[in-house]
């Protein structure tokens, strides 16, 4: 029986005040941050927990364009994501949800109801709600 292959995910951790931030990313970009309060673990051991069926390898340089994005949502820059390559794995839908919630100016807050709207599903705030539960990338997609 051939052994399979896993896939390699570059992990590393940064802070901003009391958030800690776990950002994780493939050779083809940003896969998954997470956000915790005060939480200081190590971040290998962090993702290994979450990505069982990935090789884990800290790497800051890794992750430098995810760091860059993460930086820029921090300081309220709508055009967090901007250039930054992404491997998430996400329906048409929440790809539109999050496409639009990216354009949300800082500071402002919308509705699922409006979100709903905004990508001409009147209907489906609690799809809305649903997407925004599984965000892999809180902060770019805030």
């Amino acid at each position: 029986m051939a052994r399979k292959t896993l896939r390699r995910i570059y992990v590393c951790k940064i802070t901003h005040e009391d958030l800690v931030i776990y950002l994780a990313s493939s050779a083809k970009g940003a896969v998954r941050v997470y956000l915790r309060m005060k939480e200081d673990a190590d971040a290998a051991a962090f993702f290994k927990r979450r990505l069982a069926n990935a090789e884990i390898v800290v790497s800051h340089q890794k992750n430098e364009s995810l760091i860059d994005a993460v930086h820029y949502a921090l300081r309220g820059r709508k055009d967090a994501y901007a250039g930054t390559p992404l491997d998430i794995h996400c329906t048409p839908f929440q790809w539109e949800v999050y496409r639009v919630i990216s354009r949300i100016p800082f500071g402002h807050t919308w509705t699922y109801k409006q979100v709903a709207e905004a990508v001409h599903r009147p209907g489906a705030a609690r799809a809305v709600g649903q997407a925004m539960g599984a965000n892999p990338l809180p902060l770019i997609f805030p």
